[in-house]
């Protein structure tokens, strides 16, 4: 049975499409797609990345998307599962040593056990050190191994601050940090989301990331653009209704009404909820006291 690499390479040759082709149609590295056909996945960005890399492989070549996706994660796991059990093989047996020897193996051992010994006084010495008291604890050495790849997985959340020190941990309220202000860390930039942009019309686009132009020009009708970018991202369009838009592996959703230009508009897309409707009927107002008293005045009168 072909691998997910050789399936998706195979199908690629069937239609006569080049991986240049490709990657200047969905604005993917031609390195990325490569990595794909090979099953080399360790270069590439990881998480939803990865997804929307084969989504938009899969559509331009005209197969299932969903089977391309589900073959990749198939793929992904396998490796892992290959990963796994040569890490638990049992090392090489070492071998027989004569009598000659081993005196001096007994003796060369020892060494190596105070020259070790050594070594680790000297690191826990200079680690103790240099370190400050904020990061001393093995809570926040885990916390920051886990953002690292929590941001290169592209799961982490817009602000990434849930992940600062221990990241099961919570300040109580009122708690005052004990770590100076001058040797906080500097502030997290936006994280890096995935847009894909398509084009329904021809029109005009212009794609901003936090403050950056990403993109500026007309997008020809049918065509599809995959940027990675970082909030806050704003979208600007001469024909609103021409654009669809999505991030990360959210649906497509069209920017705006057709014929309306918007400018910086913000997305993902929020549409505002409409107001409820009430479906009780509305009661019949009262009709005022004065009025009656004034129509009995006229007829008496």
């Amino acid at each position: 049975m072909a691998s997910f690499g050789e399936a998706l390479k195979r199908e690629r040759e069937l239609r006569d499409i080049s991986v240049k082709e490709i990657a200047e149609a969905t604005n993917i590295p031609a390195r990325f797609l490569e990595a794909l056909e090979e099953n080399n996945f360790e270069i590439l960005p990881g998480g939803a990345y990865n997804r929307g890399f084969i989504r938009s492989y899969a559509r331009h070549i005209g197969i299932n998307v969903e089977e391309m996706v589900n073959a990749y994660h198939q793929e992904a796991e396998r490796q892992e599962a290959v990963v796994q059990s040569q890490g638990r093989k049992a090392p090489p047996p070492i071998p027989a040593q004569g009598t000659g020897g081993t005196a001096g193996l007994v003796a060369g051992v020892a060494v190596l056990a105070v020259a070790a010994g050594f070594a680790l006084i000297y690191y826990w010495a200079g680690t103790a050190m240099h370190r400050s008291p904020a990061t001393l604890s093995a809570s926040s050495a885990h916390g920051v191994a886990l953002k690292a790849r929590v941001k290169k997985s592209g799961a982490l959340p817009s602000g990434g601050g849930g992940l600062q020190g221990d990241p099961g941990a919570e300040p109580a309220p009122g708690s005052v940090a004990s770590v100076p202000s001058e040797t906080q860390a500097p502030p997290v930039l936006g994280v890096e989301r995935f847009v894909r942009v398509r084009a329904l019309e021809t029109t005009w686009v212009q794609l901003t990331c936090a403050g950056v132009t990403a993109f500026r020009g007309d997008l020809w009708v049918g065509s599809e653009r995959h940027f990675p970018c970082r909030e806050p991202m704003l979208l600007s369009a001469d024909n609103a209704g021409a654009i669809e838009c999505s991030v990360d592996s959210s649906d497509l959703q069209l920017l705006g009404e057709r014929g309306e230009m918007v400018r910086d508009r913000a997305i993902p897309i929020r549409r505002p909820v409409p107001p409820e409707f009430d479906p009780s009927p509305s009661k019949p107002k009262a009709r005022p006291a004065s009025s009656e008293v004034e129509q009995t005045a006229g007829r008496i009168s």
